[in-house]
């Protein structure tokens, strides 16, 4: 088997909540495969169906994980390293908006963090967690999850402005210039300080970092793809030079641009969660 990654669309129902499915194995022992996870808008919920990975913060924080919990949006980088013989995960990516909505707290207190299900959805995080696991395959997994999570948002986030907030933050997603603040809170009929609050309760980032990190995401698949210079990358993407797209660079990847081109094309895994 020695190393197996999939992935999986969200079912339509719920593709206002989750972005998609995803599914790693490997069995080839501690330290076999490293994921390098850039810094990120989307934070995950993390099934351990077997084995034990450890999540190392650029700050040298190490967690070892052998459960099941949520993973934080992150304005930093981290590795993921196989922490036993054999290890199988199943993960689900949620819209950057999702984590109020689905567990009621301020998606703030997830950045940077690993929290597992006891510390957010006690006993029903427990169930939930055990059903995941028992499930005979990957798509009723999917059909659990999905079910669960539809009936947490529906009950917590049904509000204008919780919607309003979603529809902002899969704009800044998509924009890929330089962002106005005034320009699209007043398109919400918002007071910047209003729409500043209210999208950090709900992202865990204020609009301008959000649109930071979304912008070097977006950067960072044309820079692998090698298709543009580095300072046709910048300008594409609104940065005021190079050497300011090399700086967002490395704080949210931890290597320049270059550096992380040769680790992409080597024996290095780099996979996109």
């Amino acid at each position: 088997m020695a190393f197996i990654f999939r992935t999986f669309a969200a079912p339509l129902n719920v593709q206002h909540i989750i972005s998609n499915f995803w599914f790693f194995e490997s069995d080839e022992g501690i330290g076999a495969y490293t994921h390098y996870a850039t810094a990120t808008v989307f934070p995950k919920i993390v099934f351990g169906l077997e084995g034990f990975f450890s999540i190392s913060s650029d700050e040298g924080r190490q967690i070892k994980l052998d459960g099941s919990g949520f993973n934080g949006q992150t304005n930093t980088f981290m590795k993921l390293i196989v922490y036993s013989k054999k290890v199988s995960v199943f993960g689900v990516v949620l819209k950057p908006y999702s984590l109020f909505g689905l567990t009621g707290h301020t998606a703030e207190i997830l950045n940077n963090e690993y929290l597992d299900f006891n510390s957010i959805w006690s006993t029903l995080g427990k169930n939930l967690e055990e059903e995941v696991i028992t499930a005979p395959n990957h798509y009723s997994r999917i059909k659990i999850i999905s079910s669960f999570l539809e009936k947490k948002w529906n009950k917590n986030c049904k509000s204008q402005g919780n919607i309003m907030i979603a529809n902002a933050a899969n704009e800044l997603i998509n924009l890929e210039g330089v962002l106005d603040i005034n320009k699209i809170s007043d398109k919400y009929s918002l007071s910047v300080r209003q729409f500043e609050r209210n999208f950090k309760k709900m992202t865990g980032f204020s609009p301008k970092h959000f649109h930071r990190i979304s912008r070097f995401k977006k950067a960072i698949d044309i820079c692998l793809e090698n298709r543009l210079k580095m300072t046709d990358i910048a300008y594409h993407f609104g940065y005021f030079d190079q050497a300011h797209f090399i700086k967002d660079f490395k704080q949210f990847s931890g290597y320049t641009p270059l550096r992380y081109q040769n680790l992409a094309s080597s024996d290095i895994v780099f996979t996109k969660i």
